[in-house]
């Protein structure tokens, strides 16, 4: 199916109905939430770096709030990635209170989905998959309204929007990624390479996504894979190089991020004083709050909130078809080439996870797994067909209905 074929299609009009009608909830949401909580700059980190760049500094003057900033040498930094003040570049030049981080937080989030929709769109392509527009609902609603990209996308403050800008240059380094292997130009790995190294310098988990790369190694792309290998090579030379200057600007070494200074919240101050960020010792607590831990309780509001994460399966069902696809083999020759690839990346990446110190600290949902969410419902597609009707139906509203839920119990309490 080429890329003109699909979007003249009538099922595209559909998709992009279903696309837009997420557009609208998000914003509604938004709207509500704010109506009743009243807007604060405090932790609207990344519009003070962007002010700083433009005024050729690395540190920040924060607004009342320090908290999650790293301290050295009598200033202030942000330990998280400097990549997101390219997008929110635009907003803060034009003014007018676009600048605000609950707007470009949200338009982030909105472009996730319309993104996200491109890369399914590619990635069918490659494995010679054709969708009927009921699973591209599911899919779509899914991802939109039952994912940690929903309430990530509610509101500013630092910790959502160098998520979700960081989530945003992953979708646009995978959707060109697909797009390189099903029109094999050159210039569409120019932009998966771009966007790639966005993401990671944005939220360096995402390095882990470069194994991709290595995918091209056994593949015909047209293209000579030693033309690919000095090009990915030299691309990865100027994105170190600005990840070893930026770290040198403020700490003084190419490879301290800042973490280490952190002002964190009490839960975390020990380890992170000593640097301890991974341990076997994490393993027990993480397990439990990314698989195990219920959001419900036997009390009103019957719903539980724990600041630690709650299981992916209560929250994320279509986890749940992806342990299906676990145990029904699929024999399309396109996706039995990418799944090694894809196992590889999903293993490294929840093992970060156990290991790593946080859940993710004052969230609803687990927002971490947004890392891995992408391959989650790559994964996934091809059982739709095996699956009954209804069962999807269901596990699109209760994805829905318990994330809006567990929204409105977060921003409104």
């Amino acid at each position: 199916m080429s890329f003109n074929s699909f979007f003249t299609s009538s099922r595209i009009t559909s998709l992009w109905i279903c696309v837009a009608l997420c557009a609208i909830i998000y914003s509604i949401f938004v709207f509500i939430f704010h109506q009743y909580l009243p807007y604060s700059d405090s932790f609207a980190y990344y519009t003070l770096l962007t002010d700083a760049f433009l005024h050729g500094k690395v540190n920040i003057l924060p607004v009342g709030q320090t908290f999650d900033l790293s301290f050295f040498e009598g200033k202030w930094y942000l330990y998280w990635g400097a990549s997101p003040v390219l997008f929110i570049l635009p907003f803060f030049l034009i003014g007018h209170d676009l600048e605000n981080d609950i707007f470009y937080t949200l338009i982030a989030g909105i472009l996730n989905i319309g993104i996200f929709t491109l890369v399914v769109k590619e990635f069918c392509v490659y494995i010679k998959y054709s969708l009927s527009p009921f699973y591209w609902w599911i899919i779509i609603g899914s991802f939109a309204l039952a994912s940690p990209n929903f309430y990530l996308s509610l509101d500013g403050r630092i910790w959502h929007t160098g998520q979700i800008i960081s989530f945003l240059y992953l979708l646009l380094f995978l959707w060109m990624f697909f797009k390189f292997l099903n029109e094999k130009k050159l210039h569409f790995f120019l932009w998966s390479l771009l966007f790639f190294h966005l993401a990671w310098l944005g939220r360096q988990t995402f390095l882990l996504y470069g194994i991709l790369f290595f995918f091209l190694l056994k593949k015909e792309c047209g293209i000579s894979r030693s033309r690919l290998i000095v090009i990915t090579f030299i691309s990865t030379g100027i994105a170190s190089a600005f990840f070893g200057w930026y770290n040198t600007a403020r700490f003084h070494t190419p490879l301290e991020t800042g973490a280490r200074f952190q002002h964190a919240q009490a839960r975390y101050l020990q380890d992170t004083l000593t640097g301890h960020f991974l341990s076997f010792q994490n393993i027990p607590h993480n397990i439990q709050h990314y698989f195990l831990q219920s959001p419900f309780s036997l009390h009103p509001p019957f719903l539980f909130f724990d600041p630690e994460g709650t299981s992916i399966f209560f929250v994320y069902p279509f986890t749940l078809l992806f342990l299906f696809s676990l145990f029904k083999k699929e024999k399309r020759s396109p996706l039995k080439e990418l799944l090694p690839f894809f196992t590889i990346i999903l293993f490294l990446l929840m093992t970060f996870l156990l290991l790593f110190f946080g859940t993710g600290w004052y969230q609803f949902g687990s927002r971490y797994f947004l890392d891995i969410i992408p391959l989650i419902f790559l994964c996934s597609i091809p059982v739709l067909r095996y699956v009954p009707w209804p069962l999807l139906l269901c596990i699109l509203w209760y994805g829905a209905i318990i994330n809006i839920l567990g929204s409105l119990f977060f921003y409104l309490t």
